[in-house]
């Protein structure tokens, strides 16, 4: 992992790769922003210049959202509290043998964005007879989990993820059943939708539109693109 090697290290693995290489290759380094002082900067970039590396990019950690690298300590998974704020709703889902049934989904609240989620919970119930669909929900329902959980950047706390993006997926997999996964979870998350935000461009390649949400719904106001219908 690049993270485990240090920075100047990196320049002297770059600079051994460079001299088989005809074209120009960049490395990006990435400092806690307390030493990266304006002598460590001359510091790394003179070592770059002895070392003939052809670019190199450096940033102070946590300096942008998207930065390309990030040091560990920025990369930490959100920490959740013991307790959270929730509410439970009764769903029904399809299995893959056609058998609908019907449980509980937790839906718990992010502590740091109150009213949003960032767990979700599915409890199947006991004795379905498809274990293999019992085992699809647990899974589904663990991944959006991990998905809640880095909506937001931890180092700037801007959004990255909007809950319209999400359900714009869930929406797009053809499911045959209304009461299929991906279009239960997508019910389930609707309620979070902040009405009028924009998340990003119409799928409708003739179009090109911005998607925007309109009454819980991820819409398209030039085509009439609506996830609903």
């Amino acid at each position: 992992c690049a993270d485990d090697i240090s920075p100047e290290t990196r320049i002297e693995v770059l600079s051994a790769w460079q001299e088989k290489i005809d074209s120009g290759i960049s490395v990006t380094l990435s400092y806690p922003p307390e030493v990266l002082t304006s002598e460590k900067v001359s510091e790394i970039f003179q070592l770059a210049w002895e070392k003939k590396l052809k670019g190199i990019t450096v940033y102070p950690d946590g300096s942008r959202p998207g930065e390309p690298m990030s040091i560990k300590s920025q990369r930490k998974r959100k920490e959740i509290p013991d307790e959270l704020q929730g509410k439970r709703v009764t769903i029904k889902v399809s299995l893959r043998n056609n058998e609908v049934i019907k449980t509980i989904c937790v839906i718990s609240e992010d502590p740091d964005h109150p009213g949003e989620p960032i767990v979700i919970d599915i409890w199947p119930p006991k004795g379905a007879k498809d274990p293999a669909s019992i085992q699809l929900i647990s899974l589904v329902a663990r991944l959006l989990s991990s998905h809640l959980r880095y909506r937001y950047c931890p180092s700037c706390g801007e959004e990255v993820l909007s809950i319209g993006e999400i359900i714009r997926q869930l929406d797009e997999v053809d499911g045959q059943h209304m009461f299929s996964l991906p279009t239960t979870i997508a019910k389930v998350l609707r309620p979070y939708l902040k009405e009028n935000e924009e998340i990003g461009e119409c799928p409708n390649t003739e179009c090109g539109g911005t998607l925007v949400i309109i009454e819980g719904c991820v819409s398209c106001l030039s085509c009439g693109y609506r996830s609903c219908n």
